[in-house]
């Protein structure tokens, strides 16, 4: 599960590393978009999990096992993820290139609309392989999802440079050729995705589902989807605040920051990873009754993410230099990417425990929980910190006040998670006086 969503992130770490090579104007137009991929991205990602909660709760009700309700879930799932991507990529190529326009210059915008058209046709892509693996972990077939989640990164990493700066036949395409790497790498892997769950459920009974029906399974991934897709998609809220802010710095600020977001996201891929890897448990140990069990094993994996956000924050501040000397050769640039990362151990603790929270809420059937915590984190208390320190304190204030945000948010979130009884509280630890 982690190499899974490891490699996931990278996509967007190998495009920043190409992108780099094309100049700073070409990195602030990536980071230009980055508001705008995240919440799209976090919208499929929302539903991704609504259909991972929902196909292991009713795994666990029913005490395992694939059957014909299995294989009307999987069909449902697809469905509704091609849906929901033709309809944000329509949505997106109307509004994103005039908002782009309206942000910046005309030429860092006509890079950044260079790269944003094919990714849009990327995400209607992406939907398949992403619901398949949806519910391939929701059986518990973890690994499986992962190599597909490879195969699209390792094809991506590979093409960028023949899109980008051209091969033989094929010409440069320059920033378009990074997503157009990513639309070709994800039809593969939609191939793959295909015939991995094809052998899943081989073994599956036939039939018609007795007792299930489609608008019943719509419902069911909805109740929790729904929820979800919110939750996920106010994060990108505040990181357009954020970009919003830095924009007021120059050009050379927002691509430090586009530098510093693809860096986050490789990181937090571990929380992500264990959120998603926890929400199967969860879900199944929630359906079946078994509440004490999944309080311990969130608490476990708290813990672990605590312990990761030190050891990853640390670290970074080490290698901060030679670092972001690998995404760019501006001394400027380079100097603000070393500025963000001196607050990463906060950022990550925070940002590590919230992740792990929210996915948790979402298995354990309490979704609007989940959306509230991302509200209040996304909404109120990110771009507060950041528009505060910012003015009082500038750049450095700037990333400071997203580190504070963070770490409040998740304080706040482990309050609430003791209030649903999923960790365990003083009273379930010691025996009543």
């Amino acid at each position: 599960m982690f190499m899974g969503m490891v490699m996931i992130a990278l996509v967007g770490v190998v495009d920043a590393f190409f992108i780099g090579m094309l100049g700073t104007e070409a990195l602030a137009a990536f980071g230009l978009c980055y508001p705008a991929v995240m919440v799209l991205q976090a919208l499929m990602f929302g539903l991704a999990n609504g259909i991972t909660a929902s196909v292991a709760r009713a795994r666990g009700q029913r005490g395992g096992g694939l059957g014909p309700q299995d294989r009307l879930r999987v069909s449902v799932a697809v469905r509704m993820a091609v849906a929901l991507a033709m309809f944000l990529a329509a949505l997106g190529a109307i509004v994103g290139p005039p908002a782009f326009h309206h942000a910046t210059s005309e030429s860092i915008a006509k890079l950044a609309t260079a790269y944003y058209l094919p990714f849009l046709l990327s995400m209607v892509l992406l939907s398949v392989p992403m619901s398949l693996t949806a519910c391939m972990r929701g059986f518990g077939e973890t690994r499986s999802s992962a190599t597909v989640m490879t195969l699209a990164s390792v094809l991506n990493a590979g093409l960028d440079p023949v899109f980008m700066f051209g091969y033989g036949p094929i010409p440069a395409y320059g920033m378009a050729g990074a997503s157009i790497s990513t639309v070709a790498a994800y039809v593969v892997s939609m191939v793959y995705a295909s015939v991995l769950m094809r052998r899943t459920m081989k073994g599956a009974a036939r039939g018609a589902p007795r007792g299930l029906r489609t608008r019943t399974v719509v419902r069911e991934v909805a109740a929790i989807g729904g929820p979800a897709m919110l939750a996920q998609a106010l994060g990108p809220v505040g990181a357009s605040v954020v970009t919003a802010l830095a924009t007021g710095f120059g050009p050379t600020a927002l691509a430090g920051l586009g530098i510093v977001q693809r860096i986050d996201l490789l990181v937090v891929i571990v929380p992500v990873a264990t959120g998603a890897g926890a929400m199967p448990l969860v879900g199944h140990l929630a359906g079946a009754g078994n509440r004490p069990r999944a309080a311990e094993a969130l608490q476990l994996a708290r813990r672990s993410m605590v312990l990761w956000a030190v050891l990853i924050g640390g670290l970074l501040n080490v290698v901060a230099a030679p670092l972001a000397g690998m995404f760019t050769q501006q001394g400027s640039v380079a100097e603000i990417v070393q500025l963000a990362l001196i607050f990463a151990p906060i950022s990550y603790i925070g940002a590590g425990l919230n992740i792990t929270t929210m996915s948790c809420f979402n298995a354990a059937g309490h979704p609007p929980l989940a959306t509230k915590l991302s509200a209040m984190y996304s909404v109120l208390l990110l771009p507060l910190g950041c528009l505060v320190g910012s003015q009082w304190f500038g750049l450095p204030g700037l990333f400071g006040g997203s580190a504070c945000a963070s770490a409040i948010a998740a304080t706040i979130g482990t309050r609430w998670m003791r209030h649903a009884d999923l960790l365990p509280s003083a009273r379930v630890e010691q025996p009543a006086e």
